[in-house]
């Protein structure tokens, strides 16, 4: 199962995505570990290298909404379910796309994610 993600749209006109682990029982204790995709997504942020949207907030306490949530900022942008992207046709598309040019590929951003 996958980490349930939700829009919100908040009164000040910008949208938010919750993070949540899937309800129930988890298969292991480090399945679906809410809090570690929060600080490491708070850390490439603050580094700067990689980029990755803002995360405001992380809750522990499962009293709140029933089990561990963290509060980012909504991005707009595409999701491709197969990583190698079939739907980008050309190159002038994947020059587009969000990752900046010094970080052209998955390698690059796995080194600056190795060296934060």
């Amino acid at each position: 199962h996958r980490n349930p993600t939700y829009l919100l749209n908040g009164n000040n006109k910008k949208q938010y995505v919750v993070r949540t682990r899937p309800p129930g029982p988890l298969i292991s204790k480090t399945a679906h570990a809410i809090d570690r995709e929060y600080r490491i997504l708070d850390a490439l942020g603050k580094d700067g290298s990689v980029p990755v949207p803002k995360v405001y907030h992380l809750c522990l306490d499962d009293q709140v909404i029933g089990r561990p949530w963290y509060l980012m900022e909504y991005l707009k942008g595409r999701k491709y379910e197969d990583s190698r992207m079939p739907e980008v046709k050309t190159k002038e598309e994947r020059t587009q796309l969000c990752v900046p040019r010094p970080l052209s590929s998955s390698a690059d951003i796995a080194g600056k994610i190795t060296s934060c």
